[in-house]
């Protein structure tokens, strides 16, 4: 109760729930933006590495102070990070498995065995080798996200601005088709990116429906020809659109430098309002940034509207309190006062009967002598 109550209660009905949620928020935007900007390449052509510092999961014991059997491991599932919730876990070992509870919503799943992989983010046992029935951990996995997100690069040349690959069309062309400017699709691994973005493919018509792609390391591959389709390979897609004619030419290569190319400046942009958020496995992400901040916002509006009422609602009991101690026990000033001149006049009257004894006891006095 008192202060000291509702602090508490603020932190575990309010407090905790924005900062974990704001905390998600932080952690998907960073790895979103350091898995895009990875598939750029600056100034210098170097593809681009991380843009942000991300947070860890925190975990600490519940049966403090000692940790004999070690600890868990807590990570995020970076490939799915849309997936990660607003609330903190509790993992415990039962002496048969291992019990996480989320505490949102008082979920359960038991595991024989770890790692696992839930929510957006792996467990697995690390120094946590020889569990003890009664070991129980809490695990926070987006409480730090927000305080602790910081860049990770500070030289503007490091920024991956540009992609990693160019698309032509030959000038001997004779039909009506175009090349799109293509994406990269994944990540490559750097031991293949010599072996794949940096190869110089070639795409020729043989037909008006069919082509060859040509890889000087991969050799060539036949593929059937829509106007429109994407056309995948070595980890990019591009699309080409209208009527080709045999022999017509198109290539895929390498971009030597970032200099005006602001193609991944565009993607990294276009994540502003991109669905990243608030997924499942079961269900796309179905929120923006914004739309996640928007309902952290309303939630704390809501819940402050909700607050302010209730503590209208305090200061009336609390007013109607005191108005009913006071009608017992209260002093009324008014009334005290003319009291107080009551007793006075009673006091002065008082006097003057002494004062009227005293004269004719003195006067008594007076006539025996």
């Amino acid at each position: 109760g008192g202060a000291l109550g509702g602090l508490i209660s603020f932190r575990n009905s309010s407090l905790d729930g924005a900062q974990n949620a704001l905390g998600r928020i932080a952690i998907t935007l960073a790895q979103n933006f350091n898995d895009q900007h990875k598939l750029g390449v600056d100034l210098t052509g170097a593809f681009g590495s991380d843009l942000f510092k991300m947070a860890s999961p925190v975990v600490f014991a519940s049966n403090q102070p000692a940790l004999p059997t070690g600890a868990p491991a807590v990570s995020y599932d970076t490939a799915n990070i849309d997936r990660l919730t607003a609330s903190d876990y509790r993992l415990t070992y039962d002496g048969a498995s291992y019990v996480l509870t989320r505490l949102e919503d008082s979920n359960v799943q038991r595991f024989a065995s770890l790692p696992q992989t839930v929510d957006g983010i792996t467990i697995d046992a690390n120094t946590w080798t020889n569990p003890v029935a009664g070991d129980n951990f809490k695990i926070q996995p987006t409480r730090r996200g927000a305080s602790n997100i910081a860049m990770a690069i500070s030289d503007p040349r490091s920024i991956a601005a540009a992609a990693p690959i160019r698309t032509a069309a030959a000038l001997t062309n004779t039909g009506t088709a175009s090349i799109s400017s293509g994406t990269v699709d994944a990540l490559i691994p750097p031991a293949a990116r010599d072996a794949n973005l940096q190869n110089q493919v070639t795409i020729k018509f043989t037909s008006a429906t069919t082509f060859d792609v040509t890889d000087p390391v991969f050799g060539t591959i036949s593929g059937n020809y829509v106007s429109g389709d994407p056309i995948s390979y070595n980890g990019w897609t591009m699309q080409i659109s209208g009527n080709p004619a045999t022999n017509d030419t198109f290539t895929v290569g390498p971009n030597s430098n970032g200099i005006a190319d602001n193609r991944n400046a565009m993607l990294l942009g276009a994540l502003q309002t991109a669905r990243t958020m608030i997924g499942s496995s079961a269900m796309d992400p179905s929120a923006s940034y914004q739309s996640a901040y928007s309902q952290i916002v309303s939630s704390i509006g809501s819940k402050t509207n909700e607050v302010t009422a209730i503590g209208a609602a305090q200061q009336s009991l609390v007013d109607g309190a005191n108005t009913a101690m006071q009608q017992v026990s209260g002093v009324n000033l008014d009334e005290e006062a003319a009291n107080l001149l009551r007793y006075q006049q009673a006091y002065q009257a008082s006097a003057k009967i002494l004062a009227t004894a005293s004269k004719i006891f003195d006067e008594i006095l007076s006539l025996g002598r």
